[in-house]
């Protein structure tokens, strides 16, 4: 095993803020930041993972929105329910119908209005309550 040296680290951390969230209701411009897709640990099928940031707001938390792929294990109306969320997600990026890759995804900016929930495990979160389509 080899020794390493040690290294003095030296910078102020006293004007560092706790990121925070924006009130429910809130209209807000939102950035791709990362795009990835995967599959439901509780077997309700593949999903696309979207994290956004609130564009000139740097103390605000990413935002994490997914959006579930139709599935043969669900009814009509939950695959029509997946459908509408794709659509709703693709007009306010602006994104064709057909397919995609996940990294040109990256960069978008669209309008949300935005909830405020308290989630017991990361504290208050922002999450999109519906997309502004067009703006």
């Amino acid at each position: 095993m080899s020794e390493q040296e040690a290294t003095f680290i030296n910078f102020e951390d006293g004007d560092a803020v706790e990121l925070g969230t924006l009130p429910g209701g809130t209209e807000a411009q939102l950035r791709i930041v990362d795009a990835k897709t995967g599959t439901s640990q509780k077997g309700s099928g593949d999903f696309l993972m979207i994290r956004m940031e609130i564009v000139n707001e740097p103390y605000m938390k990413d935002i994490s929105h997914v959006i579930m792929f139709p599935d043969g294990n669900q009814d009509d109306k939950s695959n029509n329910n997946r459908k509408l969320g794709m659509k709703q997600f693709r007009a306010a990026f602006d994104i064709a119908s057909g397919g995609f890759n996940t990294n040109e995804l990256i960069g978008k900016t669209a309008w949300a209005v935005l909830n405020e929930k308290d989630d017991p495990e990361y504290g208050k979160q922002n999450r999109v309550k519906n997309w502004v389509a067009g703006k």
